[in-house]
């Protein structure tokens, strides 16, 4: 033990098992690493390692020699049994899941779970600045404390903890041993081979618990044990001894430069710790709220959020800078070296004062939208926070008038080149007359083929525009309305893909396949016989049954369907025209393709009904909401009225937006 004492000033490398460190020992996690975060390969991979050497023949074990190596433990001596982890948490805290897992399947009933504890007297994990995490981790496994868990806030870490208990669980009792899924299948194997669960369970606890000097068959495993000495920088040895890993990213680093204390030229005291830490974990945790970070990134990254408040930072102090933030720790570290008096405070005050900023844009349901608009249509943080730190921007509605004149700019069409004023138009309202403009009346030169991406930021700003709208009209009869309820949800549109597509389509061009026309046929029955009186739907019922029988073909058929429903089969101007055009999401376009309009309503009303996310103004559209539509009383087909007055409602929607806030730089 004398190597372990304080004054020892060398490196210690060793061999250490498992079981030796079960006398009482303690590890503490200092705060500039992150918490737990293994996932369920690398947690059943480690079971399924464990497992095979356990139970490997006999003829394998040639003496006491014989172990499982894992990878290393570094360690910092703090005082007797006790150590600062510097590498190998991960692997750590998921060997003293996994005994506290065993534990508690070995030991059903308090009694015996209390004499499995006191016979291994299990070492014990300590979150410096994370003290939920340190409780709930004591708690694991011990009886009824599943029944306990709302207790648990259940943060990020925690979670993480929480679910390697479930994967062993789901590894040891796996529901379908026929399953070749290969994380479980060492497991499934044996079980399948005669040995039960509590067996297997019985010979993990053997091999974990067995000290360095057994005999036993199972053998013990060790890790190999690499023991700082005093004078070794913690830091340095954390990010030197992740090099090269893939779980250490730049934003850890950098949570070790701000929370590392013993520099006494930039020093951190303890108290000062602890804040960082709490704080630090209050933003990854508010940022991995979806509703949050939606609005500011629809970059679905899982960890290390808080990097876009680095990264924020890096642009302010390198404006110039075209690299876009790839030498962020650098950044950070260059600024830790200079020594210029508490440095980790200095600009841990800059990281939440751009946290504070957020959090006020959020809280606002009207800048919520517009700035979730805005990051969408590629306008960065830092383009954004400009605006807001202006001398001349005082008020909310100040910044709100400017960043509505950089909507203005990128989302919508510009007026003299793209808004025609009182020319005819290639659109065709019959077989011969086109669709006619008078002076000052104007057209949207928009179409599919030619316009799509500009077409989907256009359709974006029309869902944020309604929702505002209603925001605005509410304000004014209630100044403290809170708006909530018409936020746009960002993170639900994200999660699906969306495009430009047609509200209508009743030509026969994509139905050249039997499954397509047999999908349409099904949308057009199911349609018929919502909608229309019985005779119609008898109509359509001989229509099909000559199609089926062979008297008839296909358009004959389609045909039908088109005069039943008085369809307009359009050609492909007016079909791409922009009023025939709106945002839908992969699967429920997949969903009905090419079916007609009425079917389409329908798959729309079943997914609302559903709870689907369908965004405001596609329901509009499909539930025949539009302002000033003459045919507004019919869902049975989407025509050249319909569609006329959908251009026109967008029209004066993108007029109304552009003379309110104008942007001075238009061409």
């Amino acid at each position: 033990m004398c190597q372990n004492r304080p004054e020892y000033n060398e490196n210690i490398i060793d061999q250490k098992a498992i079981g030796d460190l079960l006398n009482g020992y303690t590890f503490y996690i200092p705060p500039y690493q992150r918490g737990y975060r293994w996932t369920k390969r690398q947690v059943v991979d480690l079971c399924n390692d464990l497992l095979e050497y356990a139970l490997r023949p006999k003829s394998d074990i040639g003496s006491t020699k014989a172990f499982y190596s894992l990878q290393p433990l570094v360690v910092k001596y703090r005082d007797e049994n006790s150590y600062e982890v510097i590498d190998g948490q991960q692997r750590l805290t998921t060997i003293y899941i996994l005994f506290r897992f065993l534990m508690a399947e070995l030991g059903p009933t308090p009694e015996r779970f209390e004499r499995i504890k006191q016979e291994i007297d299990l070492y014990s994990i300590v979150y410096e600045t994370r003290n939920e995490d340190t409780d709930f981790i004591a708690d694991l496994g011990l009886y009824g404390w599943e029944e306990r868990l709302e207790q648990w806030e259940m943060d990020i870490d925690i979670a993480h903890i929480y679910n390697a208990y479930q994967y062993m669980k789901d590894w040891l009792y796996p529901k379908n041993k026929d399953d070749k899924d290969s994380s479980s299948v060492t497991c499934r194997r044996i079980v399948k081979e005669g040995m039960d669960s509590d067996e297997i369970a019985r010979k993990l606890l053997t091999l974990l618990k067995n000290k360095k000097n057994t005999t036993k068959t199972e053998g013990n495993a060790q890790f190999i044990w690499y023991q700082l000495s005093p004078e070794k920088d913690a830091v340095n040895e954390f990010i030197t001894e992740n090099k090269g890993k893939i779980g250490l990213t730049d934003t850890e680093r950098i949570r070790a430069l701000f929370l590392f204390r013993e520099d006494k030229n930039n020093e951190v005291d303890a108290t000062q710790q602890i804040s960082i830490a709490k704080d630090w974990d209050e933003i990854e945790t508010t940022l991995h709220d979806p509703d949050f970070w939606s609005f500011i990134s629809s970059n679905n990254q899982n960890e290390g959020r808080i990097s876009l408040l680095f990264n924020y930072i890096y642009k302010i102090d390198n404006s110039t800078d075209k690299r876009n933030g790839v030498d962020l720790y650098r950044f950070y570290e260059q600024k830790f070296a200079e020594k210029n008096g508490n440095v980790a405070m200095k600009e841990w005050e800059r990281v939440l004062e751009a946290f504070r900023m957020l959090k006020n844009w959020h809280k606002d349901a009207y800048l919520f939208n517009i700035i979730g608009l805005l990051t969408r249509e590629g306008i960065n943080l830092n383009e954004i926070a400009v605006i807001y730190y202006r001398q001349d921007v005082n008020t909310t509605s100040q910044f709100v008038a400017e960043l509505n004149k950089i909507i203005n700019k990128c989302c919508l069409p510009k007026t003299e080149a793209e808004v025609k004023d009182g020319e005819e138009s290639p659109i065709k309202t019959g077989k011969n007359e086109k669709f006619r403009f008078a002076q000052g009346e104007y057209r949207l030169d928009w179409n599919y083929k030619d316009h799509r991406d500009k077409i989907r930021s256009l359709l974006l700003f029309l869902n944020i525009q309604v929702l505002n709208e209603q925001i605005e009209h509410n304000r004014k009869n209630d100044p403290d309305y809170s708006g909530n309820e018409y936020r746009f949800a960002f993170d639900l549109f994200d999660k699906e893909t969306w495009d430009v597509e047609h509200i209508d389509s009743a030509t026969t061009n994509q139905l050249t396949s039997k499954p397509a026309r047999d999908t349409w046929i099904q949308y057009a029955e199911t349609a018929i016989k919502h909608f229309y009186k019985n005779d119609y739907y008898l109509a359509f019922s001989e229509a099909r049954a000559k199609f089926e029988s062979g008297e008839s073909d296909f358009d004959t058929l389609h045909k039908k369907v088109i005069d039943i429903t008085e369809s307009e089969v359009d050609d492909e101007e007016k079909k791409n025209w922009i009023g025939n055009l709106t945002l839908l999401n992969a699967p429920i376009n997949r969903g009905y393709g090419n079916a007609i309009f009425a079917a389409k309503c329908m798959k729309i009303d079943e997914k609302v009904n559903a709870g689907a996310f369908v965004p405001v103004c596609t329901r509009m559209v499909f539930y025949k909401a539009i302002p000033e539509n003459a045919n507004a009383a019919s869902r049975l087909e989407w025509s050249f009225t319909d569609k006329r007055a959908y251009h026109n409602w967008m029209l004066k929607k993108i007029m109304d937006f552009k003379t309110k806030f104008p942007f001075k730089k238009e061409e």
